[in-house]
């Protein structure tokens, strides 16, 4: 996520240090919009993937109630 929406970031604070947007305001909000939403994907991709890692043998607690991450494979392979 973080590869894929960095450059409209980088395009959009280029556009900023051009004078008046050189004529092409319309684009030049896109850009700012585009690179607005960008950030919020990025933000999100790295929240989401911070809350589903979870270590082998820890113990997770919600509502009272204790879980125990188990990553064992519960499928027989042998037929």
């Amino acid at each position: 996520a973080f590869g894929l929406n960095l450059p409209p970031v980088v395009f959009a604070l280029q556009s900023l240090q051009q004078d008046g947007g050189g004529g092409c305001e319309k684009v030049q909000q896109w850009l700012l919009v585009n690179a607005a939403l960008c950030i919020v994907n990025i933000v999100m991709a790295a929240y989401i993937s911070n809350k589903v890692q979870v270590e082998k043998g820890s113990d997770i607690e919600q509502d009272g109630t204790v879980y125990q991450a188990d990553f064992t494979n519960t499928r027989n392979n042998s037929a």
